[in-house]
Formats: structure tokens, sequence, C-alpha cells
């Protein structure tokens, strides 16, 4: 794909010494991964291929491929300037600043600093066996300062910090919060030229924001230079005087806070309160917009996986066999994203460039995507295949085939054609990690795709969800037909799948969760795969109000930041109070 840079407003000439000089800057990471797969044909069944087969299935070929994370850079900064940086997961925003701290080598370009950048980011190590105390003293240590100058400056350390007496507790009965927050007081107690601080200030009550925005304007009236990462816009307008957008690796927009910000607002479907969308509150990353495809990608994105096995295309007109995919989907290692049947959506083009699959799927269903789509996508050199499954059992149901073995065992989770079932069987998908598959949809009898499936994997549990048929009628002495030693016919809610997953699969001290409604089937479609890549807990909300157990989740979680998923800001304003109200900052 090419794109193309384009500058809001050149950032001023101050007059002042330049701090930082970023000329041409490229970033490129070496990744060894799976080998992409190479197409087979299933008639093919000579000598010279059967060997090939055999030889494949032996071993895993590894290659080498290369993500370029940053891409041809250039910017200048100066003296007493607040530098805000933004663009969504995987744009390349800290990965740029990981150069300009000198904590990653250019592969091409130069990177120019003044005195030696302190890089503060949340996931910054510190020694959690040691006390808050220990901690300050080897950090400022290490920083350049004297024991004597510890001495002076520690009870103002302290105070920034805000964690009164745990200073003297080991660092591993610290919450997040608390951590990232005696980080920033430490990073910022020897005065540096250059301060780069990456989502730091997103964790905290009022009270610690309103001491970092102090702690910042003594670095800048002392001539210094900050560097502020963040996803969110009101951080970046409350403390910064000029903003950089990153994109896909690329710098688009470099000007005042304002201008950029309204820009980058504007093309990603932001939710500004003066543009009638949601408000922004504490502890609160929007993810909405108004097009369902632009929420799929952009969800995709705040996944951050990239160099994927492959990256699935379903019409955003078939949206409840998308998400009956995607379980299955998941299992073969990437998202559903929801695009236009007769072209591609700027949203989709941009994630499966940043995703970098080694593959696209164009699924079927109701609604079938047009070749032009796939097309498109080979123009930009993607490999492209269009499954040929032209019904809904069907297409599942040869997923699960290629996501699970012969005689897995384990569980399989069964369901019907109504929308609120599919939501519910496929966060209990998740739930077990098991493949998901079709019930016919005329009459919820188990069709002959999925009798084969159920045959080939010899599951000890399958779980029926359908409300349209009764235990009489049949069913589950079908399947225990089949072998299944135990059917269970279940009737949970998808906000009570989601929380069983979560309580599953992730631990507390988390740093984000992302939320959505429970009315909202269509987002579920790649929000699933947030949780099954591992990068966040997944759960549902009614529109009335957050539920007691979703509540006690995101405490348990101990998240700094709900990402809130809402197309066409589906989930009223007083929820999201009442969710900003349940971040963890202490």
């Amino acid at each position: 794909m090419t794109r193309t840079r384009t500058v809001v407003d050149e950032a001023p000439d101050t007059g002042s010494q330049p701090t930082v000089v970023v000329s041409h800057l490229d970033i490129v990471f070496r990744v060894v991964g799976g080998a992409r797969p190479e197409p087979e044909d299933d008639d093919e069944t000579d000598d010279a291929t059967l060997v090939r087969r055999a030889l494949r299935a032996g071993r895993s070929v590894g290659t080498v491929r290369e993500v370029h994370a940053v891409k041809d850079v250039s910017f200048v900064a100066h003296h007493g300037e607040r530098v805000g940086v933004i663009g969504r997961n995987g744009s390349g925003k800290s990965t740029l600043l990981k150069a300009v701290a000198g904590l990653i080598p250019a592969s091409a370009g130069e990177v120019w600093t003044s005195g030696s950048p302190a890089l503060l980011g949340v996931q910054a190590a510190l020694v959690k066996s040691l006390s808050g105390r220990r901690n300050i003293y080897l950090g400022c240590l290490a920083m350049g300062m004297s024991s004597a100058q510890v001495d002076a400056r520690f009870d103002e350390i302290v105070d920034v910090a805000g964690i009164g007496d745990a200073i003297d507790r080991p660092m591993s009965t610290y919450s997040s919060g608390m951590g990232a927050r005696l980080r920033f007081a430490i990073s910022t107690a020897a005065r540096p030229d250059v301060l780069i601080i990456d989502e730091a200030l997103a964790t905290g009550d009022a009270a610690f924001k309103e001491r970092s925005r102090q702690r910042i304007d003594e670095i800048t009236s002392d001539a210094g230079t900050v560097f502020l990462v963040s996803h969110s816009a009101a951080s970046i307008r409350a403390m910064c005087t000029r903003a950089l957008w990153m994109d896909a690796g690329q710098l688009v927009a470099d000007g005042p806070v304002e201008e950029v910000l309204g820009a980058y607002e504007e093309a990603t479907g932001g939710t500004r309160r003066a543009q009638g969308g949601t408000p922004e509150l504490d502890g609160i990353t929007q993810i909405g917009t108004r097009s369902i495809s632009t929420a799929s990608a952009r969800t995709s994105a705040f996944a951050g996986q990239s160099g994927l096995p492959v990256l699935f295309l379903s019409s955003r007109f078939d949206a409840g066999g998308a998400l009956a995919s995607a379980p299955n989907a998941a299992l073969l290692g990437g998202p559903v994203l929801l695009s236009s049947n007769k072209q591609l959506p700027p949203a989709a083009a941009v994630e499966i460039a940043r995703a970098d699959p080694a593959r696209v799927e164009l699924l079927g269903g109701r609604a079938t995507i047009l070749p032009e789509v796939g097309a498109e996508l080979e123009e930009n050199g993607t490999v492209v295949v269009e499954r040929p499954e032209r019904n809904r059992v069907a297409q599942v149901a040869a997923m699960s085939a290629q996501s699970v073995r012969e005689g897995a065992g384990g569980a399989v989770v069964l369901c019907d054609h109504e929308d609120r079932n599919i939501a519910a069987a496929a966060l209990r998908a998740l739930h077990l990690r098991a493949p998901l598959l079709l019930l016919r949809p005329s009459d919820s009898r188990l069709p002959t795709a999925t009798i084969r499936e159920i045959q080939r994997i010899r599951p000890e549990l399958v779980d029926v969800y359908s409300d349209t048929d009764a235990p009489e009628d049949g069913l589950v002495e079908t399947i225990r037909d089949l072998g299944v030693a135990r059917v269970v016919r279940s009737q949970v809610d998808p906000v009570d799948s989601a929380l069983a997953a979560s309580r599953e699969h992730f631990p507390g001290g988390r740093q984000d969760v992302l939320v959505c409604s429970a009315s909202a089937v269509d987002e579920l479609v790649a929000a699933l795969w947030v949780p099954w890549s591992g990068s966040a807990p997944l759960l549902l909300v009614p529109d009335d109000g957050v539920p007691p157990e979703v509540a006690d989740e995101i405490r348990r979680l101990g998240v700094e930041r709900v990402s809130v998923l809402a197309v066409d800001a589906r989930l009223p304003d007083p929820v999201l109070v009442e969710l900003s109200g349940l971040v963890s900052g202490s």
C-alpha cells in the first residue's frame, strides 16, 4: 500500500536549541516465524506430492521475515517543547521513541539527542523483590545522581508518586498503577534534558495527574523537552504544545496540537463531544466509530498482533455468520474483519498492512465478498484465498477441520443460527478454546457437515446452544449416538460467557480491558480475537448499566484503562461514567 505523509503544519522554528533531531529514520525488525503455507491442490496424488506433504508434516520450517516498524520519519524537537505522539496500536509510536532514547538501533537514517534521554514506560522493569525506597535509590543512582542528591529529593519523589507508607513495602505488593507512578517520579527526579513518557499518565487519579503536569512544567521551564505517547487525545491536549501523528510506521502529521488531533479524530472516527460523540473520561479509551467495518479493523489493531498466519474478511451484511466463524478463525491464528462486499474499506486496508498476514481468506456465507476485493488486496502484494464454501454451516465445519486435529477429543460448542445464541456460543468457545459448529438453520437438526466434524474430532463434551429445539426432540440423543460421552444444553447469557472466559484466562494486574455492548453481535466479530490472542480480557455490558459481577471482575483485574468499543455510541454516557469510576488507579 502506498501511503503519503501529509503535514498539517510544520512545527515552527522556536529559535531555541534543538534537543532531538530525527532524520529519515527507518526501523526494521527481523522476525523468525513459521513458513507461509504453500497452495495445495487436493486432487494432486502423484508420488512427488505425497512425499513433499509427508516431509512437511514432520517438521516446522522457520522463515525470517522483515517488519518495517518505522518508515522514513524526520522531525526536530527544541528546548521547552512538549510533544505528544498519538496513533493507534501498532502505529510505531513507542518504537520511534525507543529509538530516540537509544534503546533500538536505526536500520537507516540518523537520530541526534542533547544529553541522555530518559524513557519512562509502564512496562519498564523494576526490582520487585526490593522496596520502593531501595528502587528510588537504585533508579536515581543509575541516572547519574549522587546519594546526597537522592537524599535531598527523596521526600519529593515519594510525594509525586503518591504511594505513602507503601514506599517501604516490596514492589511485588504494588498495583500496576502504583508502580507506574513511582517510575514517573524516579524518572523526573534528575531533570533529564529529554523525557519520554509512554502512557504513564494514563494511570492514577486526578491528584496524581495534576502532580504530573506540575512536574512536566518544571522540566520544560528548565529548558527540557518532553515527549508523551498516549492513546488519549485529552492527555495530549492538556499536556502538549505540539503533536506527531503516527500510522503504519509513518509520520502522517506534525504540527500544533489542535490541528493534528482534529485531523486524527476525523480520519479515525474520533469521539469528541463537540462532534456529537461520547465524552472523554478518565481511564476510558474510546474505540468508537460510526462504521462497523472501521470498528472491526480498529479492534484488530487494538490487539496489536502482527505477522499473523492468516486474517479473514467477511461481509458486514452477514455479521452473524462472521461471528460463527470467529472462534475457528482464532484457532487458525487470526481475526475476522468486516468488509463491504464490493470494495475494501480503507480502515481494513490499513489494518491488513499493519497485521501483515501470510494470507487473507475471503469468507462466504449469505453475502459473498466479490472478487474485486481480493484483486485489490493482491495488487498490494497480499496472498488472497477465496474459500469455496458458500453456506455458513459448511464454512464453519471446514474451518474447524483445518484447525483441530483428528481425534483431538476435548470439547465442541454447537449452536443454532440465532444471533444471541451465536454470541454466547462464540464466547463459550473462547472459554473452552474449542471449535464451534452449527445446527441446520431450518429446524436445528444436525447437518451432514457438522456430523462428520464431530465424528472426526471425537469430543468428550458437546455444549449445545439452541432455543428452537427441546430435549425430547432427539437432538441430545443424536449427538450421543455419535459417541459423545457428555452432552449439555446451555442457555448462558453472553455477559456471563464473557465473564467466565475472563476469569479463566486472565490474572489480575492487567493494563487494559476491552468492553463491548452486550446487544452488539457485529462488534464481537473482531473483539473476540482480542482475548483469544491474549492481548486483553473482553467483557460485555448491557445498555442499562454495569452488572455487579462485571464491576467485580474489572476490580479483580486491576486495570488501568477500560477500552470501549461502541459503534455509533451504543453504550450510553451513564454507563461510560460508571466504567470510568471502576478503573483502578491505586
